[in-house]
């Protein structure tokens, strides 16, 4: 989540960013969807376009990362440990 932060604020996107994060499951939202689009000056689309993003990059970089923590990595391996991940959770 950090590297995607950073990502995001390389990008001086940082209020997309909190926003965005604030809706994923697990965290308090800022406020509603409807509400972070409009504070962003984005439609509902637009909003649920960069969720869908931002989730998705969340993805390739957490197997980056798991994929950083094996030797010679294939892609069975990362979805397997992955799945042991997703299981502590």
């Amino acid at each position: 989540m950090v590297r995607l932060k950073a990502e995001y604020e390389a990008s001086r996107m940082e209020a997309l960013f909190d926003h965005l994060h604030s809706l994923l499951p697990g965290n308090e939202p800022i406020c509603s969807r409807a509400e972070a689009a409009q504070r962003l000056d984005m439609t509902s689309n637009a909003l649920d376009t960069a969720f869908y993003r931002i989730k998705k990059r969340y993805k390739e970089l957490l197997r980056h990362e798991i994929a950083d923590t094996l030797d010679e990595p294939t892609k069975k391996d990362v979805e397997n440990e992955l799945v042991a991940l997703m299981r502590v959770f």
